[in-house]
């Protein structure tokens, strides 16, 4: 019979140190066994529930932001419209109220030695030395005007002068002067405006409504005067 080579079965440990033997029948009940409690540190977890919540609130704050800045933005935009408007309508005042005192000297007024002046809503002026002929011999250019009172002091005249010069029946507020600057000559259907205008040239006209058709007109840098009739 081969030796049993194993250990010594004397000296294996027993599982249970209590020498008592537990049989099968008995009730772990019976025996006091103290199991002593070890304490464990468990961090709280959010749920996700807590998580989406959180979630929300922080994409409800930054829409409110958006939407705050949205609103200042449309302010911002609806008071510089309002501003704009307003200097608009100031403008389109001032260009109408200009339309409608140049009214009184737009068209083409014929004077009496066949010359025609020609004065259109665009501030541009055409002379032509004959209204029979429009396509040489004339001058063009822009012009700005004065009315009234305005008008007499920049062409240098008193009321007084005004009527005894023009007429004690006539209208101040019928005088226009009109500051013509010519920048075009046409002369035998060529442009000679190098050669017949001087730089800077200017011409000082007053033009004196008589009546709605019929006007005085007084060239002053050329000390010419005319009387018009609209064409």
């Amino acid at each position: 019979m081969a030796k049993y080579k194993g250990k010594d079965p004397n000296k294996i440990p027993t599982i249970i140190n209590n020498p008592e033997k537990i049989t099968d029948t008995e009730n772990l009940s019976n025996k006091k066994i103290n199991i002593k409690s070890i304490p464990l540190k468990v961090k709280p977890i959010k749920s996700p529930l807590s998580l989406k919540k959180g979630t929300n609130l922080k994409s409800k704050s930054t829409i409110k932001i958006i939407l705050v800045i949205c609103l200042l933005l449309i302010n911002i935009f609806l008071l510089v419209n309002v501003i704009s408007n307003q200097d608009n309508s100031n403008i389109s005042y001032s260009n109408k109220e200009k339309k409608e005192i140049s009214a009184n000297v737009l068209g083409s007024w014929l004077s009496t030695n066949n010359s025609l002046f020609v004065f259109n809503d665009d501030y541009s002026f055409y002379w032509y030395e004959s209204y029979k002929e429009q396509s040489t011999n004339y001058y063009a250019g822009t012009y700005n005007y004065k009315q009234g009172i305005e008008a007499l002091k920049e062409m240098g005249y008193t009321e007084e002068e005004f009527k005894t010069t023009f007429g004690e029946d006539l209208d101040i507020n019928n005088a226009y002067s009109l500051n013509m600057l010519p920048s075009l000559v046409y002369k035998g259907y060529q442009d000679t405006t190098t050669r017949d205008l001087k730089d800077n040239e200017t011409w000082w006209f007053i033009l004196i409504k008589k009546d709605a058709n019929h006007a005085i007109a007084y060239n002053k840098t050329l000390d010419q005067r005319y009387e018009l009739t609209l064409n």
